[in-house]
């Protein structure tokens, strides 16, 4: 599940509110059958967490944190081992945390995250700031855990990764969800396929965009044909930016 939104929106915020790690001023919610707030033990115990800030002792090596944080949620070195092998570490687990890359931790802040192999994995922005290749593995342990039956509650400000990994998506502005549905339901009501006309023989080029319901492209390319001009046209699906960015207008304009 994606949950997005502009920066602010209250994504971070719900994600403590669903650990029982803040209390709301009203209203109910559960994770796995049980109450946020009366049962949080529970809800723990179900959930694990990666925020976007480092959790992990650095000066220790990713082999004394894993177990460590394993008897804190009373598992064994089994459990730690299988964390490491997962996440592609255990060649590296005698080494300080300190000595990794970003994209290194990033990967053993998951390990920590699945050490009791949780039922719900909370991800709150687990790519921002990372190289195309480090996130890329990131992305690549995100769909393995999915696969493995764990629920993903994601929140990114990367319109791709959302698009690649969520079967369902969530946009959220300044505290409330503005829509709701797959990537495909919200593309098909909110999202505006594109028509791209181009002249490539014009000086400079020449590049017009419609939007793919406006007849003027149709008149455009009929134009050029009767005048015998050379031009290339490019369909573009709607994306899920276009979405994004409308309802969050949308909601901005028109508050509440």
């Amino acid at each position: 599940f994606g949950f997005l939104g502009p920066n602010g929106a209250g994504k971070s915020t719900t994600i403590r509110l669903l650990l029982g790690l803040l209390v709301p001023d009203a209203g109910r919610a559960r994770v796995g059958g049980f109450d946020c707030w009366r049962e949080t033990k529970r809800v723990h115990q179900l959930c694990g967490v990666a925020f976007e800030i480092s959790n992990l002792y650095e000066r220790m090596t990713a082999w004394e944190n894993l177990p460590f944080f394993a008897r804190l949620a009373g598992r064994g070195r089994a459990e730690a081992e299988w964390a490491l092998e997962v996440v592609g570490l255990a060649h590296r687990a005698h080494e300080s945390v300190q000595s990794f890359s970003r994209g290194m931790r990033q990967r053993l802040i998951l390990a920590r995250a699945m050490l009791h192999r949780p039922r719900v994995l909370f991800l709150d922005d687990p790519t921002a700031g990372l190289d195309p290749n480090a996130a890329a593995e990131i992305r690549s342990l995100i769909a393995q855990f999915g696969r493995q039956g764990t629920t993903i509650f994601l929140t990114t400000h990367d319109m791709a990764e959302a698009e690649s990994l969520c079967h369902r998506i969530g946009v959220l502005h300044q505290g409330r969800l503005v829509g709701m549905g797959t990537v495909e339901e919200l593309k098909a009501r909110f999202g505006e396929p594109m028509v791209e006309i181009t002249l490539p023989h014009a000086s400079p080029p020449r590049r017009r965009v419609y939007h793919r319901s406006d007849p003027a492209w149709l008149q455009e390319v009929a134009r050029l044909q009767s005048e015998g001009i050379p031009f290339w046209v490019h369909t573009q699906e709607a994306t899920l930016q276009q979405v994004f960015h409308r309802l969050t207008r949308a909601a901005a304009n028109h508050p509440g």
